[in-house]
């Protein structure tokens, strides 16, 4: 048995793409598919998979992504990720306008192409949720803002935390891209603060025009990209008054644009390119 799929990539961060209708009809689990061809020796190899549905991809109804994490475990969505599901609707095809809008675990997010070549879009990511019962923290009132937690051996880290289209927590630092900020966002993604786990974003304001984010992902570890992540980055140095509403940020696998409207909405711009597609085989 075998089932179509497609490799894609957004600044670094990779996924693999099929139709949620072929997965599901070949009766095989979704997270487990996920887990499957996300294994970088036994698989395609990725951070996450991406189930598409609705009526572009072969359904009925709005165009809708399932996303997956590489360990199977299920995220509300992706930035990097529904740019590359533009890209994959859009090469194969199936979507041909120049809006799409996408139904997510956490919402519609509006799709704008801005252009062919290089395929770029831009996604109205929404706005930002401070309250901790967006993070899954229960008891809670006061948001989680410059607060210090502690980690092992009595040391301690100052975060921010906020749902920007899934969870996320920022450390700012000196050093986006110490490798040593990856054994210390993994243990702030496990700290018992945050029940579901956390992405963390370590953030480096240049200038007002320019932050550098390296991000340690739930679910995946150190990636080269995370679109949500790198949102909820330029949020949160503007909200300190570290960066403009409008922002370059540079991450390991290359650049993305952010750009904060007046009522607090989120827009992100960049691009995504195939890598290969093909069959994947049961």
């Amino acid at each position: 048995m075998s089932i179509s799929v497609a490799k894609y990539q957004g600044a670094g961060n990779d996924f693999v793409l099929a139709r949620e209708a072929d997965v599901l009809g070949a009766g095989l689990d979704a997270a487990a598919f996920a887990a499957a061809v996300c294994d970088r020796h036994m698989g395609i190899g990725a951070d996450g998979a991406i189930l598409a549905g609705g009526e572009a991809a072969g359904g009925t109804g709005p165009v809708w992504m399932h996303y997956h994490n590489a360990d199977g475990s299920v995220a509300p969505m992706c930035g990097n990720g529904i740019r590359c599901l533009a890209a994959y609707l859009f090469d194969e095809g199936m979507s041909t306008g120049l809006s799409l809008p996408v139904e997510t675990l956490a919402g519609t997010k509006v799709v704008e192409r801005v252009s062919d070549d290089p395929f770029r879009v831009r996604v109205d990511m929404g706005r930002p949720d401070w309250s901790p019962a967006a993070l899954g923290i229960a008891g809670r009132e006061d948001a989680v803002i410059d607060e210090g937690i502690g980690l092992g051996d009595g040391r301690q880290v100052t975060v921010t935390s906020l749902f920007m289209a899934t969870d996320h927590t920022v450390v700012l630092t000196g050093d986006a891209f110490d490798d040593a900020n990856m054994g210390l966002g993994r243990e702030v993604c496990s700290h018992p603060l945050f029940p579901r786990r956390t992405n963390v974003n370590f953030v480096q304001p240049v200038n007002r025009k320019r932050l550098l984010v390296r991000t340690f992902e739930r679910g995946v570890g150190p990636t080269l990209a995370c679109g949500t992540g790198v949102c909820a980055a330029a949020v949160v140095a503007h909200r300190k008054g570290l960066a403009d509403a409008s922002v370059d940020v540079t991450v390991p696998g290359g650049e993305l644009h952010i750009d904060i409207d007046g009522s607090g909405e989120v827009y992100m711009t960049g691009g995504a390119t195939r890598i290969m597609r093909g069959e994947w085989f049961r």
